[in-house]
Protein backbone atom coordinates (compact mmCIF):
# COMPACT_ATOMS: atom_id res chain seq x y z
CA UNK A 1 0.00 0.00 0.00
CA UNK A 2 1.09 3.16 -0.57
CA UNK A 3 1.84 5.85 2.18
CA UNK A 4 -0.09 8.63 0.70
CA UNK A 5 1.41 10.59 4.06
CA UNK A 6 4.85 10.31 2.36
CA UNK A 7 3.94 11.94 -0.49
CA UNK A 8 2.85 15.50 1.12
CA UNK A 9 6.27 15.20 2.94
CA UNK A 10 7.83 14.75 -0.23
CA UNK A 11 6.57 17.40 -1.78
CA UNK A 12 7.01 19.70 1.44
CA UNK A 13 10.94 18.75 1.37
CA UNK A 14 11.19 19.59 -2.63
CA UNK A 15 9.13 22.85 -1.98
CA UNK A 16 10.75 24.07 1.18
CA UNK A 17 14.04 23.04 -0.48
CA UNK A 18 13.38 26.59 -2.77
CA UNK A 19 15.00 29.79 -1.73
CA UNK A 20 13.54 33.12 -1.00
CA UNK A 21 9.99 32.11 -0.62
CA UNK A 22 8.22 30.91 2.26
CA UNK A 23 6.00 27.56 1.75
CA UNK A 24 3.28 26.54 3.91
CA UNK A 25 0.33 24.27 3.83
CA UNK A 26 -2.19 26.12 5.72
CA UNK A 27 -1.95 30.01 6.01
CA UNK A 28 -3.46 31.47 9.55
CA UNK A 29 -5.33 35.01 9.04
CA UNK A 30 -3.13 37.91 8.91
CA UNK A 31 -0.13 35.45 9.32
CA UNK A 32 1.89 35.88 5.65
CA UNK A 33 2.67 38.43 2.82
CA UNK A 34 3.73 37.36 -0.18
CA UNK A 35 5.55 36.37 -2.09
CA UNK A 36 4.78 32.65 -0.83
CA UNK A 37 4.13 29.11 -1.89
CA UNK A 38 0.79 27.40 -0.50
CA UNK A 39 0.39 23.71 -0.71
CA UNK A 40 -3.11 23.23 -1.62
CA UNK A 41 -5.46 21.20 -2.15
CA UNK A 42 -4.25 17.16 -3.04
CA UNK A 43 -6.91 14.56 -4.50
CA UNK A 44 -6.33 11.12 -5.33
CA UNK A 45 -7.38 8.24 -7.49
CA UNK A 46 -6.69 4.38 -7.74
CA UNK A 47 -3.76 3.85 -10.76
CA UNK A 48 -3.22 0.18 -9.83
CA UNK A 49 -2.93 -2.81 -12.64
CA UNK A 50 -3.46 -6.36 -12.56
CA UNK A 51 0.36 -6.67 -10.93
CA UNK A 52 1.05 -3.52 -10.05
CA UNK A 53 -0.12 -1.35 -7.14
CA UNK A 54 -0.60 2.38 -8.38
CA UNK A 55 -2.05 6.04 -7.58
CA UNK A 56 -2.81 8.60 -9.47
CA UNK A 57 -2.27 12.16 -7.09
CA UNK A 58 -3.60 15.51 -8.43
CA UNK A 59 -1.34 18.41 -6.27
CA UNK A 60 -2.76 22.19 -6.10
CA UNK A 61 -0.04 24.49 -5.46
CA UNK A 62 -0.86 28.14 -5.18
CA UNK A 63 1.21 30.74 -6.04
CA UNK A 64 0.78 34.59 -4.09
CA UNK A 65 3.08 37.78 -4.94
CA UNK A 66 2.18 41.85 -4.76
CA UNK A 67 5.07 42.67 -7.66
CA UNK A 68 3.70 44.68 -10.12
CA UNK A 69 3.64 42.93 -13.18
CA UNK A 70 4.09 38.93 -13.51
CA UNK A 71 7.66 38.53 -13.26
CA UNK A 72 8.19 37.31 -10.33
CA UNK A 73 5.03 35.08 -10.44
CA UNK A 74 6.59 33.41 -13.29
CA UNK A 75 9.53 32.72 -11.89
CA UNK A 76 7.97 31.26 -8.96
CA UNK A 77 5.81 29.23 -11.50
CA UNK A 78 9.01 28.20 -13.13
CA UNK A 79 10.92 26.92 -9.59
CA UNK A 80 7.64 25.66 -8.46
CA UNK A 81 7.71 23.18 -11.65
CA UNK A 82 11.66 22.37 -11.71
CA UNK A 83 11.01 21.51 -8.25
CA UNK A 84 8.60 19.05 -8.33
CA UNK A 85 10.28 16.98 -11.26
CA UNK A 86 12.87 15.92 -8.85
CA UNK A 87 10.02 15.07 -6.55
CA UNK A 88 10.56 11.59 -4.91
CA UNK A 89 8.72 9.32 -2.52
CA UNK A 90 10.87 6.44 -0.78
CA UNK A 91 13.33 6.29 -3.08
CA UNK A 92 11.32 5.97 -6.41
CA UNK A 93 11.06 8.34 -8.81
CA UNK A 94 7.65 9.30 -9.47
CA UNK A 95 6.76 10.23 -12.94
CA UNK A 96 5.06 14.15 -12.56
CA UNK A 97 3.90 15.85 -15.09
CA UNK A 98 1.94 19.43 -14.85
CA UNK A 99 -1.56 19.31 -16.29
CA UNK A 100 -2.72 23.20 -15.48
CA UNK A 101 -1.43 26.35 -14.29
CA UNK A 102 -3.74 29.75 -14.42
CA UNK A 103 -2.54 33.18 -13.09
CA UNK A 104 -5.17 35.71 -12.20
CA UNK A 105 -5.11 38.86 -10.51
CA UNK A 106 -7.39 38.98 -7.44
CA UNK A 107 -8.09 41.39 -4.48
CA UNK A 108 -8.21 40.57 -0.74
CA UNK A 109 -11.80 41.48 0.12
CA UNK A 110 -11.28 40.16 3.43
CA UNK A 111 -8.00 40.39 4.62
CA UNK A 112 -7.34 36.88 4.81
CA UNK A 113 -3.98 36.63 3.40
CA UNK A 114 -2.44 39.94 4.29
CA UNK A 115 -4.28 42.96 5.74
CA UNK A 116 -3.00 46.31 4.68
CA UNK A 117 -3.34 49.11 2.44
CA UNK A 118 -0.93 48.93 -0.23
CA UNK A 119 0.23 50.62 -3.56
CA UNK A 120 -1.96 47.79 -5.38
CA UNK A 121 -4.87 48.55 -3.40
CA UNK A 122 -4.63 45.07 -1.88
CA UNK A 123 -4.32 43.65 -5.49
CA UNK A 124 -2.00 40.44 -6.10
CA UNK A 125 -1.26 37.76 -8.80
CA UNK A 126 -2.56 34.07 -7.49
CA UNK A 127 -0.87 31.47 -9.99
CA UNK A 128 -2.74 28.16 -9.43
CA UNK A 129 -0.40 25.35 -10.47
CA UNK A 130 -2.06 21.51 -11.16
CA UNK A 131 0.39 18.47 -10.97
CA UNK A 132 -0.60 14.92 -11.51
CA UNK A 133 1.67 12.88 -9.87
CA UNK A 134 1.85 8.74 -10.81
CA UNK A 135 2.89 6.60 -7.85
CA UNK A 136 3.46 2.69 -8.69
CA UNK A 137 4.55 0.42 -6.04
Amino acid sequence: MIDVTKIQQSIWEVLSAIEGYEVVDFIEYDSIEPPFIHIGSIYMDDDSVKNNEGLRVQQYINIYSTYDGKKEVLDMINVVGNAMSNLTIDGRHIHVKQSKASIIIDKDRFSSIFQRTDRNNNKFYHAVLVFELHINE
